[in-house]
């Protein structure tokens, strides 16, 4: 999905059905993190993995379509299976 142009052109297009996740994050947390594991001990961080963020930050890629045609009256949504047209997110 691109919102730059939907912002710039009016269409946003969706590349899927809608129904996949996409997390959105806050570079503060991330920030955080990332100071928080470089201050840990080796040995406790060292080929570890970890997670940054919260379930609440998650949003299907139809959910965000929404958002933008809100913030961006003109913006209309488009499929690539030619379903839609530029004329609605439906």
């Amino acid at each position: 999905m691109s919102l730059w142009r939907g912002s710039t052109t009016g269409c946003v297009y969706i590349k899927s059905d809608g129904t996949p996740w996409r997390p959105s994050f806050i570079f503060a947390i991330i920030i955080a993190a990332a100071i928080a594991v470089l201050d840990a001990p080796e040995e406790a961080v060292y080929n570890e993995t970890f997670n940054v963020g919260i379930n609440e930050e998650n949003f299907r890629v139809r959910e965000i379509a929404e958002i933008v045609a809100e913030v961006v009256p003109a913006a209309r949504g488009v499929r690539p299976d030619g379903g839609l047209t530029c004329g609605a997110i439906a």
